[in-house]
């Protein structure tokens, strides 16, 4: 995925702050790749992106029928960015496409505003665990060691408890989905 995203740019495209052109990143590819992998993972992982990758270089460029250039609006400015952060774009865009419009508009809401509890009870009860993943339900707390664990625990069990049903509610229900998906395709 890295190589290809290193070979769609143009070989002599104009490099940002770090001066490396696209030619480099391809000639030296076989040598890049295993590192560039290892940046990008952590990268992401981290959710960081390098100082050096968020400095541009603005050139200027007179725009075309332009008698004068005298006032700002008689220029383009260009943001030269750094190859290495554009690779790395394009590998993020290549595994994660933007969702379907409809799905975007819902899903942003329910995230910012929430969900009304009795949808949510609603949901608990129209996508239970699948009868053959029941390895998808949360974890029970033995009583024995309830009765040792201090309240600060306790509560921290049962928050992790939610969130863990909730995740398995979510699975029952894409599997829902595309059990229903896979039949109709068989038939």
């Amino acid at each position: 995925m890295v190589a290809w995203a290193i070979d769609t740019f143009g070989p002599f495209k104009s490099p940002g702050t770090d001066e490396i052109f696209p030619a480099l990143l391809q000639k030296a590819k076989d040598l890049l790749i295993g590192p560039l992998v290892r940046i990008f993972r952590a990268s992401i992982a981290c959710k960081y992106i390098a100082l050096e990758w968020r400095t541009a270089k603005v050139v200027f460029f007179s725009k075309a029928g332009r008698v004068q250039h005298v006032t700002v609006k008689d220029f383009r400015p260009i943001s030269l960015t750094s190859f290495i952060l554009k690779t790395l774009e394009n590998v993020y865009h290549a595994l994660a496409p933007p969702m379907h419009k409809t799905f975007e508009d819902r899903w942003n809401e329910s995230l910012r505003l929430g969900l009304p509890e009795e949808v949510k009870e609603e949901l608990m009860i129209k996508y239970p665990t699948p009868e053959n993943c029941t390895f998808l339900d949360p974890p029970k707390l033995n009583k024995e060691i309830d009765t040792a664990l201090t309240e600060a625990c306790k509560s921290r069990d049962a928050r992790i408890a939610s969130k863990h049903e909730k995740l398995q509610v979510c699975l029952g229900g894409l599997s829902k989905i595309l059990s229903i998906a896979l039949s109709q395709n068989q038939n």
